[in-house]
């Protein structure tokens, strides 16, 4: 199990992975962790309709993750401090549900865009949310 803990209460129930101090592919910070791996264990937990998130650290190497490739709406999504080191592109997606969550979240990749996206969740959080992409595009 991984040793990643949810507001300090409950543990990541993901696999950790070898010499990664116990943590999970999602969890791990190290850049050199497998990009397909990565994503091949996403795209599954997308096709479950599980959009939590928080604490994901998205490496550079996957270059870009488009999330409306996986889900045009996303319900109850965590993004709660998450990092992105790659491009994120959100465009065209609907966040629906109780909230949308994106605490503490740092877009520091390439593009960070949320073209086109609609916020119909109950609550939409970016409390202390940082984009230090090189690249930012938000419009409706």
């Amino acid at each position: 199990m991984c040793n990643y803990r949810f507001g300090g209460v409950s543990f990541c129930p993901e696999p950790s992975l070898p010499e990664t101090e116990g943590l999970c592919i999602f969890h791990s910070r190290r850049e050199d962790k497998e990009a397909q791996a990565f994503r091949q264990a996403f795209e599954e937990k997308v096709k479950r309709k599980d959009f939590s998130f928080q604490g994901y650290y998205f490496p550079e190497s996957l270059g870009r993750i488009d999330f409306s490739e996986f889900a045009r709406e996303i319900s109850n999504a965590d993004f709660k401090d998450s990092e992105f080191h790659c491009s994120a592109i959100f465009n065209g997606v609907k966040f629906t549900g109780g909230k949308a969550s994106f605490d503490r979240a740092k877009f520091l990749g390439e593009e960070a865009a949320f073209q086109g996206v609609e916020f119909l969740s109950d609550k939409t959080v970016f409390h202390e949310t940082s984009f230090s992409s090189r690249r930012r595009s938000c419009t409706n």
